[in-house]
C-alpha cells in the first residue's frame, strides 16, 4: 500500500506531465495541489486526481495533503514593468517571461493577447496623432 506522501508525489508528477503536454513549464518542486495558484495549474491537479482514481482506484480526497505538501515555490513575476506573467503560468528565461525575452532578443512584437502587443498598440497610436 502506498503512503500519502507517495500518492501525493505521484499525482503531482502526473499534473506536471499534463502541464508539460500543454506546453506549460513549471519550476521543480511546484505543488499543483495548492488552492492559491493559477486556475490552469489547479486543472492539471484535478486531471491527475482523476487519472489516479481511474487507473489505481485511489481517491485523492482520502489523502491528507496538509501532511505531505511541498513548501511553496515562489511564483516570481516577469521583471518587465507592466508585464503580469508569472512563472507558474509559462516558460521563463531567467527572470523574463518567454514573450518578453523573445521581444527583447528579436526586436519583433508578435500579435496576440499579450502585454507586449498592448504596448505596441499604444506606441503605434501615438504615432498616428
Amino acid at each position: 500500500m502506498r503512503t500519502d506522501k507517495e500518492l501525493f508525489e505521484q499525482t503531482n508528477e502526473l499534473a506536471k506531465k499534463f502541464a508539460s503536454r500543454m506546453r506549460n513549464v513549471v519550476a521543480d518542486g511546484f505543488d499543483f495541489s495548492r488552492d492559491d495558484i493559477h486556475p490552469r495549474a489547479n486543472c492539471f491537479w484535478d486531471m491527475a486526481c482523476i487519472a489516479q482514481e481511474v487507473l489505481t482506484e485511489t481517491d485523492m480526497e482520502n489523502v491528507d495533503l496538509d501532511e505531505v505538501r511541498l513548501a511553496p515555490v515562489i511564483d516570481i513575476k516577469c521583471i518587465v514593468k507592466g508585464c503580469s506573467n508569472r512563472k507558474s503560468e509559462g516558460e521563463f528565461v531567467g527572470e523574463l517571461c518567454l514573450p518578453c525575452y523573445n521581444m527583447l532578443i528579436s526586436g519583433v512584437v508578435k500579435y496576440g493577447r499579450t502585454f507586449i502587443n498592448d504596448m505596441q498598440k499604444k506606441i503605434d497610436s501615438v504615432g498616428e496623432d
